[in-house]
């Protein structure tokens, strides 16, 4: 029996896809252990928790690898989960004035809000769910997810969730809008990445890993979707 050139691709292809389907049910059934998805988890954490909890990229390495895609200081940038990082504070600094900031833990909104007071610092934070975005379509130019989608994945419908968050993101952005996702799972790569995310709305840029932490950052570029 003879083998055709497209009949091996296929087979090939649905053994690549089961080997990304084994992966990606391994990294969900490890997440779901972790209680990064429990609200109540960030409430008692930031309640006792004063000083930034960066855990991922440091700054300095997030501007210098990703700085070309903050091109013009006017840009309308969201951040998504962003906790108590010093990212949009830095961001700030170096310029950047239309930064939001959405968390669902009230502690760290309320906590991160009377901190930028204080400085006189134009940063605002919202109490928010990033599966249910409360903003209109087309407005940000970038979207930061430093680990904020992390938690999403230890949640009991992870893949629901990540694409209910995918559309929103999607929603959100500007054509040709960016949206920079950082993760500490390092057996997150490019292929479990489909498994979530719509190559219709999304364009996978580049994808690395950073130099200090060890995280992977994968860069897309929003798609407009067809109509007819």
């Amino acid at each position: 029996m003879k083998t055709t050139i497209s009949s091996f691709l296929s087979k090939s292809n649905n053994i690549k896809n089961e080997i990304i389907k084994n992966n990606f049910e391994k990294v969900i059934k490890v997440n779901k252990r972790n209680p990064f998805n429990n609200k109540q988890f960030w409430e008692s954490k930031y309640s006792t928790k004063n000083e930034p909890l960066n855990w991922y990229i440091l700054f300095e390495e997030f501007y210098k690898k990703l700085g070309y895609y903050f091109s013009k200081k006017d840009n309308n940038i969201l951040n998504v989960g962003a906790g108590n990082s010093e990212i949009s504070e830095r961001l700030y600094l170096e310029g950047f004035k239309r930064i939001i900031n959405i968390d669902y833990s009230k502690e760290v909104v309320m906590a991160m809000t009377k901190r930028y007071q204080t400085l006189n610092y134009n940063i605002p934070y919202f109490e928010m769910d990033m599966r249910m975005l409360i903003f209109d379509e087309s407005i940000f130019d970038i979207v930061l997810d430093l680990g904020g989608s992390d938690c999403l994945l230890c949640s009991r419908s992870p893949l629901s969730d990540y694409k209910d968050f995918s559309h929103q993101v999607h929603k959100v952005l500007k054509e040709n809008g960016i949206y920079i996702r950082i993760t500490l799972f390092k057996n997150l790569e490019k292929y479990d990445i489909k498994q979530y995310y719509d190559e219709s709305k999304f364009e996978l840029k580049e994808t690395f890993t950073t130099d200090i932490k060890g995280d992977r950052v994968f860069v897309f570029k929003k798609k407009e979707l067809i109509t007819i």
